[in-house]
C-alpha cells in the first residue's frame, strides 16, 4: 500500500461513554461497556483514518482466585 506523508498539527479528540460493572459473586464479575469518539480535522484527515468517528462496546468477565 502506497501512502502520501501527512504532517498534522495538534487536534481535538472528543469522547464519550458508559459502562457498567455487575459482582455475580466474590470472585466473579461481568464489566460492560460502550463508547463514541469523534476525532478533529488533522486528524480525520490523514490517510491512514478511514472515519471522522468511531465507536466501540466492551464486554469483560473477572474470575478472581
Amino acid at each position: 500500500m502506497n501512502r502520501a506523508a501527512y504532517t498534522a498539527d495538534a487536534d481535538t479528540v472528543y469522547e464519550i461513554g458508559i459502562s457498567a460493572m455487575y459482582q455475580i459473586d466474590q470472585q466473579q464479575m461481568i464489566r460492560v461497556g460502550a463508547s463514541y469518539t469523534s476525532y478533529g480535522d488533522e486528524i480525520a484527515d490523514s490517510s491512514i483514518v478511514e472515519d471522522d468517528k468511531s465507536t466501540s462496546v466492551s464486554l469483560l468477565y473477572m474470575y478472581r482466585f
